[in-house]
């Protein structure tokens, strides 16, 4: 078998695997060329957003509650998430706080979980980060 097909199927193999609710809860990190992003999920179904932008520092953070179905392989966010692209994928100047709700995928690729489009925003789940029962 050639590299190139190995290649595919270690990438594909973790496309399928389900992430369980337990998995989720952590610390995630986006860093763009623009952006630093720290995504917290708590185990108690609240999150905390921070993102500071690199060419002023401007920091602002949001907090809200998440949900996760597995079934369907995605989370949703409710009241203050921040969006920091637009719908061309381009680096908005300041965030945009949705007050309603974020529906992102959530995909294991190999051992980390990605929370996210691949075309768009993608946080990372740090490793070692355990869950957290704190708010």
């Amino acid at each position: 078998m050639s590299s190139q097909l190995w290649l595919i199927l270690w990438l594909t193999a973790g496309c399928g695997e389900g992430v369980q609710y337990r998995d989720l809860p952590g610390d995630y990190r986006n860093r763009g060329d623009h952006t630093e992003e720290h995504l917290l999920l708590f185990d108690s179904g609240l999150f905390r957003q921070s993102v500071r932008y690199q060419w002023d520092g401007l920091e602002v953070t949001a907090s809200g509650t998440w949900r996760y179905n597995a079934d369907r392989g995605y989370i949703v966010f409710e009241k203050n998430f921040f969006i920091t692209e637009d719908v061309f994928g381009q680096i908005t100047p300041r965030p945009k706080e949705v007050r309603g709700i974020v529906i992102l995928p959530v995909r294991k690729v190999g051992s980390n979980i990605r929370i996210g489009s691949e075309e768009g925003l993608v946080y990372v789940k740090e490793a070692n980060a355990g869950s957290h029962n704190c708010q």
